[in-house]
C-alpha cells in the first residue's frame, strides 16, 4: 500500500520515509528474563548476519514491546506478535520543513511456559516465528516454514527460507510481502 502525502502551498509530494526501529523493550525487570532476550536477539542478528534487532532498558519514545504472560488473549499456545505502524511528520534540520514518515515497530507476546520452560531450540522457533509476525510476516501453508501455525519441528524447520525473508524485509528495496512473494513463488 502507497500512502502518499500531500504538502500545502507545494504541488510536489513526498512518499513517507520508513523508519524500522526494532529497539525491544521487554514489560519486565526480571534479570534472567532480561538476559534470556538479550541472548535470543543476539542469535537471531548473528544468524540473520546483521543487527536487525537490538535491546533497549528504555521504554521511552517508539520502541517495540515484548510482554510476557501467563495466559494470552487469543488462546495462543506460546506467543503472538505483530507489526506496528505510525504515521508521523519529523523537522528536517536547520530547513523548517517536515517529512513524512512511517514508523515501523513491533509488539510480541510470549507465555511464561513458552520463554522460560520450553526447550532451547523450540523456544527459539517461537522467538523467531512471532519475530516474523512483528516483521509482518503471514502464516504459511508450509508445514516446514518457520510461519507455519503450531510448527515446533525445529528439525525441519526452513531456517534458511526464513532468514532470506528477513533479510529481504530490511533492504532497501523492500516494498511489502506481496510484491515480494511475486517476484519469489513458493517461498
Amino acid at each position: 500500500m502507497t500512502v502518499v502525502f500531500y504538502a500545502i502551498g507545494c504541488s510536489a509530494t513526498k512518499e513517507p520515509e520508513i523508519q524500522k526501529n526494532y529497539q525491544l523493550y521487554l514489560e519486565s525487570q526480571d534479570p534472567t528474563a532480561q538476559t534470556k532476550l538479550r541472548d535470543l536477539i543476539a542469535r537471531f542478528n548473528t544468524v540473520a548476519g546483521f543487527i536487525a534487532l537490538n535491546y533497549t532498558d528504555s521504554d521511552e519514545g517508539d520502541v517495540s514491546r515484548v510482554h510476557l504472560a501467563t495466559i494470552l488473549d487469543d488462546g495462543a499456545a506460546a506467543g503472538q506478535g505483530g507489526g506496528r505502524e505510525k504515521f508521523q511528520y519529523e523537522e528536517q534540520a536547520n530547513r523548517g520543513d517536515y517529512l513524512p514518515v512511517r514508523m515501523k515497530t513491533m509488539e510480541l507476546w510470549f507465555t511464561f511456559e513458552a520463554f522460560f520452560e520450553y526447550p532451547v531450540e523450540e523456544n527459539w522457533l517461537v522467538f523467531c516465528h512471532e519475530i516474523g509476525h512483528g516483521l509482518e510476516m503471514m502464516h504459511s501453508a508450509n508445514p516446514k516454514s518457520i510461519m507455519y501455525s503450531g510448527n515446533y519441528e525445529t528439525k525441519t524447520a526452513e531456517w534458511d527460507i526464513f532468514f532470506d525473508r528477513v533479510r529481504a524485509y530490511f533492504s532497501d528495496d523492500f516494498q511489502d510481502w506481496a510484491t515480494y512473494e511475486q517476484s519469489h513463488p513458493g517461498v
